[in-house]
């Protein structure tokens, strides 16, 4: 990962979130360094970085040079905290001759960067919290750690607000020949999982209107066939209330609005649908969507976007449905017009560990293995296992229940999603995902992935 030197930046802890000065002084006037899942900006959030020979120095904007403390806490670890008295290179740089806690080692490490102090060892996010849920930073003499509270990435500040409900538009020039596999995609799992009875199983807080509109461009959608219609569903708990109508009418009223926005509706785990049901279900599809519907792609190169734009084909239906019947005739509009499945990958055992570093793991070694040339998917979530999932009895018809455990999907988001931020960006990843999905999407991993689209206009591509 670049050391970006010279310049206001952020720093991202992998685990615990961006790296801040605390407002509230010590006795000595110092203030106390910290990090925060939120991710929140101002001056008290931005740090430069210089080099000086070999030596480090990090400054916070808006509270002075950054130093570890001489007195160590019970366990020997000791607090960073910033000097707002030390506010320019050569005062540090004075510091750092009567005392090398000034001094900080910057190594390149993937995914990100290992950040040391000269004199006390090496910085991380201590695990516990303070009342405000904020991790102090520490530094711990003679350690080799690489977990994630130990490894840091640098994110540049972004004075370019996009416009998150027609981004591409936004983006046009620089993305309109690409194709849809050379671009990060924000999107959703279980996207239409956003209206429970049960909020252990809920995966998503906004419905697909307000998901389009903060900046998902791709929803993970399952249906169920039932007498009563088409109806979202997630393992074993139906929503009676979310429809096929609930999906596809906010997707035409979006395409509607902006004229260059396109959506991937890739649509899986059918149940208690066979053919002449599915059948049904694409004609209805059809009727909402029809004139947006971008026909399926038979080569191995995608079109580039300019080309859906223009030819106004900016929907991508992909289905995993299998047929059971090989003489049964496919019709017209399902050759030509509904794509193949998407691949996402999906370990069971390692999304339901409840550990998120084991996920962290396995999404570094998908990335750094793929060589798909087609639209692929890359999932950020923790599932809950099926023995948490009907430990509270989930609902087969739609009745009301509480989970006895307090183990639920928003919890587990609330564990990976901070740490997905810091690696979305880092450069272990970087260009090597397409379509990136989580549960409760929330304003980090959209910017992110908008800004690594801004971050193409420096890569030249050539018209097709």
């Amino acid at each position: 990962m670049e050391i970006k030197l010279n310049q206001w930046v952020y720093i991202e802890n992998f685990k615990y979130g961006r790296l801040f000065a605390a407002d509230s002084k010590k006795d000595e006037g110092d203030h106390v360094v910290e990090t925060d899942l939120a991710s929140k900006s101002g001056e008290k959030y931005e740090w430069m970085i210089y080099q000086s020979g070999s030596d480090y120095f990090i400054q916070n904007k808006l509270y002075g040079f950054m130093f570890s403390t001489d007195k160590d806490k019970d366990k020997g670890d000791h607090y960073s905290e910033c000097d707002p008295n030390i506010q320019t290179l050569s005062q540090a740089i004075s510091k750092s001759e009567d005392n090398t806690k000034w001094i900080w080692d910057i190594q390149s490490s993937s995914p990100g960067l290992i950040i040391s102090n000269r004199r006390y060892g090496q910085m991380f996010a201590a695990d516990g919290t303070k009342d405000g849920g904020d991790h102090i930073v520490e530094t711990r003499p003679n350690s080799k750690d690489i977990g994630a509270k130990w490894v840091w990435s640098i994110t540049d500040i972004c004075n370019t607000a996009f416009p998150r409900e027609n981004w591409m538009e936004a983006l046009y020039s620089i993305i309109q020949n690409r194709r849809l596999n050379e671009i990060v995609i924000p999107g959703t799992h279980d996207s239409g999982c956003y209206r429970f009875d049960s909020v252990s199983i809920q995966t998503q807080e906004k419905s697909i209107s307000e998901q389009l509109l903060f900046g998902v461009r791709y929803l993970d959608i399952r249906f169920i066939c039932l007498p009563t219609g088409y109806h979202i569903h997630h393992g074993l708990a139906k929503s009676f209330v979310t429809t096929l109508t609930d999906i596809v009418k906010p997707i035409k009223d979006f395409l509607d609005k902006f004229s260059k926005e396109i959506v991937i509706l890739h649509i899986t785990h059918f149940e208690k649908f066979n053919q002449n049901d599915y059948e049904k279900f694409l004609s209805e599809i059809r009727n909402y969507l029809g004139e947006f519907i971008a026909k399926r792609s038979h080569s191995e190169t995608l079109p580039t976007i300019k080309e859906m734009v223009e030819t106004n084909q900016r929907v991508i239906i992909s289905s995993d449905f299998k047929y059971t019947k090989t003489d049964t005739p496919i019709s017209d509009f399902i050759q030509d017009f509904v794509w193949d499945d998407i691949e996402s990958p999906y370990d069971e055992k390692i999304y339901q560990s409840g550990e998120p570093d084991n996920i962290i793991n396995h999404l570094s070694q998908l990335v750094n293995k793929n060589g798909n040339q087609n639209l692929w998917v890359l999932q950020g979530v923790m599932t809950l296992s099926t023995t948490q999932t009907i430990a509270g009895g989930v609902p087969l018809v739609g009745d009301a229940i509480n989970l006895v455990s307090d183990v639920s999907i928003k919890t587990y988001a609330q564990k990976i999603n901070p740490m997905l931020k810091s690696y979305l960006c880092s450069d272990s990843w970087k260009g090597k995902y397409n379509i990136f999905i989580c549960d409760f999407v929330n304003d980090d991993l959209i910017e992110n992935t908008i800004q690594l689209n801004y971050n193409l206009r420096n890569r030249i591509v050539s018209e097709p």
